[in-house]
């Protein structure tokens, strides 16, 4: 009988110990994975519409099933 719940005692320090690994390194390491991606998705969006302004003077915003046209202001 002890035995078997020294066994469950260990299985549930060993589950927290995993959780808290997950809480306290990996999930603020991911999230900062995906803000890093995201700014890099900005910025490839905002360098793709100045060049594609330069080159063109305007750029299409697809909105749903309407089109935004931006155009430089002089």
């Amino acid at each position: 009988m002890e035995y078997k719940l020294k066994k469950i005692l260990i299985g549930m320090i060993i589950i927290l110990v995993i959780l808290l690994l997950f809480f306290l390194v990996l999930k603020p390491g991911l999230q900062k994975y995906v803000l890093n991606k995201q700014i890099e998705a900005q910025v490839f969006i905002y360098k793709n519409m100045i060049d594609q302004l330069q080159k063109t003077g305007a750029y299409q915003v697809p909105l749903g099933n309407q089109t935004l046209i931006l155009v430089p202001y002089k």
